[in-house]
């Protein structure tokens, strides 16, 4: 469990108290701060992270996208609490996004959809095969 927040503000829930997460809330929240942080910008962690808001902002190749997917996939694999993720590319006219779709240790997978204006749970999760 953990404390949710929001571009680091704390959230309220209807009483007035701190809102807490649940564990599969708290892997969500802990995904989305392990991609939206920039590599190298942790003093304690520097591997921690990817540079994904400056890639989502380029104009990349079929390679440049096939790498920025895989980096993705280790990085959220990097979370202890997940068995394994699999990161799909689509592109659309809007821009590319990805789609991850990951399955935790000790709960049902879910998928996150991954762009240039957010990260988001989208579903649960297809099997991953």
């Amino acid at each position: 469990m953990d404390i949710y927040l929001i571009n680091g503000n704390f959230q309220i829930d209807g009483t007035g108290d701190l809102r807490i997460l649940d564990e599969r809330q708290t892997l969500i929240q802990d995904i989305y701060n392990r991609i939206r942080t920039v590599k190298g910008s942790h003093f304690h962690h520097p591997d921690y992270g990817i540079d994904l808001i400056e890639f989502l902002n380029s104009n990349p190749d079929e390679l440049t996208l096939l790498d920025m997917a895989n980096e993705l996939q280790d990085e959220i694999e990097k979370d202890p609490r997940v068995l394994e993720c699999e990161v799909e590319i689509e592109q659309e006219l809007e821009g590319i996004k990805y789609i991850a779709y990951i399955v935790p240790i000790d709960d049902a997978p879910f998928s996150l959809e991954i762009d240039k204006q957010d990260i988001k749970v989208i579903a649960e999760a297809r099997e991953i095969e």
